[in-house]
């Protein structure tokens, strides 16, 4: 009896804690429309320090953003223009729907 009770408070303490490994603060819960846009800076201000993004892209100051359908997932696409440039105005800024970084173009493909 006291082996089956043992077997049953070790398994049960094995269930209970793996369960709570899989809630939320892991960074898989979907974002919102306006926390997209503030990751999306984020990633502007990363390319411009990396040299990747010309300086002016610091200053950006036009933020769209929409859910969009890729072949793999539905994904945040955010569009930034760019007025203080005369070469590629246009950023596009892709994002899991949890907020992770996918890639940023200027072709929105």
């Amino acid at each position: 009896m006291k082996k089956i009770a043992a077997i049953l408070i070790a398994l049960s303490v094995v269930f209970f804690s793996s369960a709570s490994l899989g809630h939320s603060g892991h960074g898989h819960d979907p974002i919102n429309a306006s926390k997209a846009i503030s990751k999306a800076k984020s990633v502007v201000l990363k390319l411009v320090n990396k040299g990747t993004l010309d300086l002016t892209w610091k200053d950006a100051k036009s933020y769209d953003v929409k859910k969009k359908k890729s072949s793999k997932a539905e994904e945040w696409l955010i569009t930034v223009k760019n007025a203080n440039t005369s070469k590629n105005t246009t950023l596009y800024v892709f994002l899991s729907l949890s907020g992770e970084y996918l890639a940023a173009n200027f072709t929105g493909k």
